[in-house]
């Protein structure tokens, strides 16, 4: 009698568990996650994150200054990152000795969005401050594909260049692996190029300068940039445009962070080969994306000749006189 009581109670138990867990599932599905389409991809978002963004320009000129522009880049708005679409309300200026400034957004050839800010008769020594201040919501998210959209890449040859940005470079030895790669369609050729990067290449912090894509793969080693340039260098070399992205990674501290987007038959699609659990197809609550990488796109806004870095995410340009003094700086929690 007691076996068989003890066999039922088992019984019961075991039915027990496995509704609970299936209840669980349903929730996380119904309530957990939301699922929608955007193009040809559809998102399946699971958490939220709400990060307050600082970025901040400090700028003094050592000289008298007619005109002084500064170009910073914005976060842009996706599918997985909620930013506002005016972002001029979040935006204050303080200035010392300057006659007068004008704020406008635009965006650039390479689809990014940034902030230009222009000053008129800086007087020698005066001091500027810009202060971009966002709230953003990040997304875990992951992506699969739903039908072909805008599947022609004319509009995308800005990402198929063989040498540019940085670290991109048809190295032979680079070509021969994407010969290997190649899949049936961009989709396949993608996935196959990330998931091979993030299996043979280990992540390893380099030097600060980003490395040619060859050097990576000799070395089997490299950064998240390292990686970020050997992946786009194999797809551009299968005819995918690619492009590398530059944001923050907010899993520990706000550091800089670079991964890779690909341009498939269902639109852009994210791999981060320093994850190795979701290389390809999405991303954690814990990335935020700043821009994308496209050469040369800044001198299509402002006069090239006296343009420096303000930190990775921002430019200064001045006409005439003497470099100015700029301290910049960011962060994000």
């Amino acid at each position: 009698m007691r076996g068989r009581e003890l066999k039922e109670i088992t019984r019961f138990f075991s039915i027990l568990f496995i509704v609970l867990i299936s209840a669980a599932g349903l929730f996380f599905i119904f309530f957990g996650s939301t699922e929608f389409t955007v193009g040809g991809l559809v998102y399946l978002k699971t958490d939220e994150r709400r990060v307050d963004y600082t970025q901040e320009i400090f700028i003094v000129p050592t000289g008298h200054t007619e005109n002084l522009t500064c170009v910073i880049y914005i976060p842009p708005a996706t599918p997985y990152q909620k930013v506002a679409d005016n972002i001029i309300p979040f935006v204050r200026v303080e200035c010392v000795g300057v006659d007068k400034f004008e704020l406008k957004t635009e965006e650039t050839r390479g689809g990014n969005r940034v902030l230009i800010a222009k000053f008129s008769n800086c007087k020698e020594y005066s001091a500027i401050t810009i202060r971009v201040k966002l709230v953003i919501i990040t997304s875990s998210f992951s992506v699969r594909p739903h039908k072909p959209f805008n599947s022609g890449i004319a509009e995308n040859e800005l990402f198929l260049s063989p040498d540019l940005p940085a670290g991109v470079q048809f190295d032979e030895q680079v070509l021969l692996l994407a010969k290997e790669l190649r899949g049936e369609n961009r989709w396949d050729t993608s996935m196959k190029a990330a998931e091979w990067v993030a299996k043979n290449i280990k992540y390893k912090i380099t030097s600060k300068e980003r490395k040619m894509a060859g050097t990576t793969l000799k070395d089997g080693y490299g950064d998240c940039d390292d990686m970020a340039a050997l992946l786009t260098t194999i797809l551009r070399a299968n005819g995918v445009p690619a492009r590398i992205a530059i944001g923050l990674s907010l899993h520990q501290d706000s550091s800089f962070h670079a991964w890779t987007e690909c341009y498939t038959e269902y639109g852009w699609v994210p791999a981060d080969t320093t994850m190795n659990y979701l290389y390809f197809g999405g991303l954690t609550a814990n990335h935020i994306k700043i821009y994308h990488e496209c050469s040369s796109e800044i001198n299509f806004l402002v006069d090239q000749k006296n343009l420096i870095t303000a930190g990775p995410t921002a430019y200064v340009c001045w006409h005439a006189g003497k470099q100015p003094l700029v301290r910049w700086n960011i962060a994000a929690k």
